[in-house]
């Protein structure tokens, strides 16, 4: 029997596809890792858009994505996880 935790986090790309998730929001959004950087990328729920920057780091410079890749309002985890991936190019 698989545990649903382990489901979740396949589905919503916590550790597969080079992205990592460091951090879950209140309001059910994500927080991933950019790899080999000190960056991340941040989706807080329903209803935004990513942003890109030391968001973990107190003080933290952040930034709304403004690439075609990844430049609109996000309603759903799987189209964020979606557009966080072809931003990375992963």
């Amino acid at each position: 029997m698989r545990r649903r935790g382990t489901a979740l986090r396949r589905r919503y790309g916590h550790t597969s596809g080079g992205l990592h998730v460091v951090h879950h929001t209140a309001m059910g959004g994500f927080v991933w890792a950019v790899p080999n950087t000190s960056y991340q990328i941040m989706w807080a729920g329903p209803g935004s858009r990513l942003k890109l920057g030391e968001i973990m780091k107190p003080g933290g410079v952040v930034t709304v994505v403004e690439h075609p890749t990844a430049n609109k309002i996000y309603d759903n985890p799987r189209a964020a996880v979606k557009a966080v991936r072809k931003f990375l190019g992963t």
